[in-house]
């Protein structure tokens, strides 16, 4: 979600440093979440101001003080995160504000919309000629946290502090002394007063906006500063403000959990994972086959277990239960199958009591055993947590469409989510030929079109070189997985165009897509000829696909 009233904000900083003042201050600060980071500074003053020779940095401890950067010691303690940087050579104008990103620009720009002025990993020169002095991943913390504004000329044995900023508590402060060959004594550490953290209060506040150009509290004499404040003795609770950025809404935040909700903006550790029984059924490589090598009843061979991800790992799986088996006679367990919306089913099996293999429970004392019920197969849709596991019946080959096996040894990692009657099932896709407006739960008997593959790439050379690109066209039936991708001659990997399961209708049969001519890195590739490949694979079968076409890239005579 992106931050509200950011224009208002804009007119109120404009109107508010309206006044003089006599050197450029910090005037914005976004330290949550990493893909917002970013500082803006402010000229107050009634003139340009060069930024030659101007630094800023985060990089006040883990081996590292700012202000030895003369001496060419122990200014910079290499921690990954931090930053020392120098500011290209520009010019921020009387009354302008300079907007300057710690992620990349096309990542600033994702979050608000639009670009900044710099980019810290982008137009920053490092501190040090003999080593870089900005972290690979410059982050900001979140909770605590210092920023430093200076000037170097690079000859003086001494940095001019231009602003300073403190948030959170004093952990990262800095207060340089006469010992350290400085003229005057900054105010301690103890007595410095940083505006609070953002994570205090209830809601995501953590934009820090300066509310005026008067430094609350700060010394203007006797300072190290380069107008000759003591640039920290400000009184940041007073002269800066956090401004809230959106509203708390809880929930899974993580893009990959089944339950992610794009409108939460604070995790409250709900997120699950939820892996289809389509994709435990095709969890291993393909080239193992659908008859795995097992070693005994209850363990896949070595090899088999090194291609299957899923294998021996805690899964979560929903499905409806349509089979139960008792096996308790012969010292087995409880056994259920239940079914996928592909049609593909696995068996998930609870032990009647704990041994030293697993734990279990006696699931006929519990209101789980209506799942045995065969008059309600096919009625109950629930959600498992277990290791998934084998049943290899004759200890030697396991075959994925019927002997995968999930172990629960809880009573809470079994929970009925819905009861379905017969007449709520059917194909629920409204892109399939025989689509049911009436089914609630699919039943796998979808019907879609294209029926068949069609690939084709147009026959002529072109050049990515000038802006050209290269229509193709393709079409797989529905519910495949479509993998297409671009080849050299001899096999080398250049880029992936498709990787998913594109949907068709009678409407749209036939996609067209075009190349641009760039590697996976963005890169132009050379002249020449390559491959495009594409790979379709039917989840139900696990069967695949493919067609190849040249596509050349020519020389311009430009």
């Amino acid at each position: 979600m992106k931050i509200n009233n950011l224009l208002i904000l804009m007119i109120l900083s404009a109107l508010v440093f309206a006044g003089q003042a006599d050197h450029l201050i910090l005037n914005k600060v976004i330290t949550y979440p990493d893909e917002a980071e970013m500082i803006e500074f402010y000229n107050p003053t009634a003139v340009d101001i060069s930024l030659t020779n101007y630094y800023i940095t985060d990089a006040t401890t883990h081996g590292g003080n700012y202000f030895n950067l003369p001496s060419g010691e122990d200014f910079w303690g290499g921690f990954g995160l931090d930053f020392i940087a120098k500011f290209p050579e520009m010019t921020i104008e009387s009354g302008e504000t300079l907007s300057i990103s710690l992620v990349t620009s096309e990542e600033y720009y994702s979050y608000f919309g639009y670009y900044p002025d710099l980019s810290l990993q982008e137009n920053f020169l490092s501190a040090s000629e003999s080593e870089s002095t900005i972290g690979v991943a410059s982050q900001l913390k979140d909770t605590e946290g210092c920023l430093i504004l200076f000037f170097w000329d690079g000859e003086s044995d001494l940095v001019k502090d231009v602003d300073y900023f403190l948030w959170g508590n004093t952990t990262y402060g800095v207060a340089k002394t006469t010992d350290d060959g400085y003229p005057f004594n900054d105010t301690t550490l103890e007595n410095q007063l940083p505006i609070r953290a953002y994570s205090n209060s209830d809601i995501v506040d953590s934009m820090y906006v300066r509310v005026g150009f008067d430094e609350i509290g700060e010394t203007q004499e006797n300072g190290n500063g380069i107008t000759g404040h003591d640039e920290m003795s400000e009184d940041f609770t007073q002269s800066w403000e956090i401004v809230q950025q959106f509203e708390v809404v809880y929930g899974c935040t993580d893009s990959d959990a089944s339950n992610f909700n794009p409108e939460a903006t604070i995790d409250d550790e709900s997120c699950e994972y939820l892996i289809l029984i389509n994709d435990i059924v095709y969890n291993c490589a393909d080239e193992l086959g659908e008859q795995l090598e097992c070693d005994g009843q209850y363990d896949l061979s070595v090899s088999s277990a090194e291609g299957c991800p899923l294998y021996e790992e805690s899964i979560t799986t929903t499905g409806i239960v349509v089979d139960y088996f008792d096996i308790t006679p012969y010292n087995g367990p409880h056994s259920f199958s239940i079914r996928g919306s592909s049609g593909k089913q696995i068996d998930f099996v609870v032990w009647p009591e704990s041994s030293q293999y697993q734990d279990g429970f006696d699931i006929t004392q519990t209101d789980l055993y209506v799942l045995a019920d065969a008059s309600t197969f096919g009625s109950y849709e629930v959600k498992i947590t277990g290791e998934l596991g084998a049943y290899c019946d004759d200890d030697e080959l396991l075959d994925i469409n019927s002997e995968w096996q999930i172990t629960v040894e809880y009573e809470v990692d079994i929970e009925i989510i819905a009861q379905y009657n017969v007449e709520d099932f059917g194909c629920t896709d409204e892109n399939a030929g025989n689509y049911d407006s009436t089914a609630l739960i699919d039943d796998g008997s979808c019907e879609y079109f294209p029926e068949t593959l069609s690939f084709s790439v147009k026959p002529y050379p072109f050049l990515p070189s000038i802006g050209e690109t290269i229509k193709y066209t393709y079409a797989v039936p529905n519910g495949h997985r479509c993998v297409i991708r671009i080849f050299d001659v001899s096999g080398r990997f250049i880029t992936s165009l498709l990787d998913g399961v594109p949907e068709f209708s009678e409407e749209d049969e036939v996609k067209t897509e075009y190349w641009d001519g760039r590697t996976h890195l963005g890169e132009l590739v050379p002249p020449g000829t390559y491959l495009m490949h594409l790979e379709a694979t039917e989840f139900s079968t696990g069967e695949s696909s493919t067609a190849i076409a040249p596509v050349v890239i020519g020389v311009s005579t430009k």
